[in-house]
């Protein structure tokens, strides 16, 4: 796994924190707002393709397993994010930082939904869009540059 590092000095000793930039995605559903699906996407540089790990059903848990998705280019990220999610609900988009995921996992394929989703607080909250719908144009907008932002890592 490549190593991503933000440099910070504290006194005379170098200290490297690891983060990750991680794009969040829920629909909720109109009447009962119980979130329907929800996905995170991270961009993986060793393999130059993004990771899509999510669930259907995500609050009862009762129908959905977590599932993955792999692909190399935003066009395709765009096609599958417009594939499973219904654009008459509501979206709730969150941009996370993550800086523990290189120490805990050797590769991307560790990675599941629930290591995203119970880690998910705000104080990992960068930025959000909440109940827009996904024919807007400028949220479409904000997910194509979020898809190129996923990219942009220090090493």
């Amino acid at each position: 796994m490549a190593q991503s590092h933000s440099k910070m000095a504290s006194f005379t000793e170098e200290t490297f924190i690891k983060d990750k930039l991680v794009l969040y995605i829920n629909e909720s559903e109109k009447q009962s707002k119980v979130i329907d699906m929800a996905c995170y996407i991270l961009y993986d540089e060793d393999e130059e393709e993004y990771m899509i790990t999510g669930m259907r059903d995500v609050e009862n848990k009762k129908w959905g397993e977590p599932y993955k998705f792999y692909c190399r280019k935003k066009k395709n990220v765009m096609d599958f994010i417009q594939s499973i999610f219904d654009m008459r609900n509501d979206l709730t988009m969150i941009l996370y930082n993550y800086d523990e995921l290189y120490d805990k996992y050797d590769s991307f394929d560790e990675l599941s939904f629930y290591d995203f989703d119970k880690k998910s607080t705000r104080k990992r909250e960068i930025t959000g869009y909440n109940n827009v719908k996904l024919t807007d144009p400028s949220l479409l907008n904000y997910i194509k540059k979020n898809l190129k932002n996923l990219k942009h890592i220090r090493y």
